[in-house]
């Protein structure tokens, strides 16, 4: 799977400027370990320092931003991987779920998160705006392990799996949530590894659609498969059909 690095203002070094920890940003930004520890060295205080606009960590901002020496060197330091954005609730270890590009060295990044300390049980919860016409706000709840299952790779999800992932521990409908998310993103692969390899019990449904309406429909996750229009491979094509096989074995056609 690709991801493709996007920008948001919040994820620009300059967003430390004019703050005690701009000079540190800058070597953050360049990957220059030896002067993250010149700096470092002589006053710590600061490393969990967040900018004031977004409220983003020169950690999340090394994840988001791909600079891998900056990570291990801000950990080596101290940096708290699980440090909430008094912004948005964000941490370090959510955005690298969320984030994190470099595939080939991103399993490596969670498990050296992982190692100082990170929670894998992580949950990301922030007021939102209802959207359109609706009004008002509402609670949004996603596990780090959700976010993998929508952007991540199969040994990133196997990694917080094998530290103490609980798949069990989903803040909106149980397990629904995270087989709609591996399966609305095509991550066919991680949805078999639920299903197939850690036995997760398969929902009923997984997405109701016009709720509440006189329409209102449950649809099954066989169903999602089956209305799936992505373009697909040999590899994924067979994938889906072991799927659908063993739902089919287990009466959820």
């Amino acid at each position: 799977m690709c991801k493709c690095q996007v920008y948001a203002p919040g994820f620009d070094f300059n967003n430390f400027k004019n703050t005690p920890v701009y000079d540190l940003a800058k070597a953050v930004e360049s990957d220059d370990t030896v002067e993250i520890s010149k700096i470092l060295h002589d006053n710590k205080e600061n490393i969990d320092f967040t900018d004031p606009t977004f409220g983003l960590s020169l950690l999340t901002l090394a994840v988001i931003n791909n600079k891998n020496k900056s990570i291990r060197c801000l950990l080596s330091f101290g940096a708290d991987p699980n440090l909430k954005s008094p912004i948005d609730n964000s941490t370090p270890f959510i955005n690298a779920c969320k984030y994190y590009y470099d595939l080939d060295s991103g399993v490596t990044i969670l498990s050296l998160l992982i190692q100082y300390g990170a929670d894998v049980n992580a949950v990301h919860s922030q007021m939102l705006d209802n959207p359109g016409d609706a009004g008002g706000t509402y609670k949004f709840q996603q596990t780090a392990l959700e976010y993998l299952c929508s952007f991540g790779t199969l040994d990133a999800v196997k990694i917080l799996v094998n530290n103490g992932a609980d798949l069990n521990a989903y803040p909106k409908n149980g397990f629904e949530s995270l087989i709609t998310s591996a399966d609305s993103n095509g991550q066919l692969d991680i949805l078999k590894y639920f299903l197939i390899e850690k036995k997760v019990p398969i929902p009923d449904y997984c997405v109701l659609r016009h709720a509440g309406q006189p329409n209102e429909e449950k649809i099954t996750l066989t169903q999602l498969l089956n209305e799936r229009m992505l373009k697909m491979d040999e590899h994924q094509l067979q994938i889906k059909q072991e799927i659908l096989d063993f739902l089919k074995v287990h009466g959820k056609e």
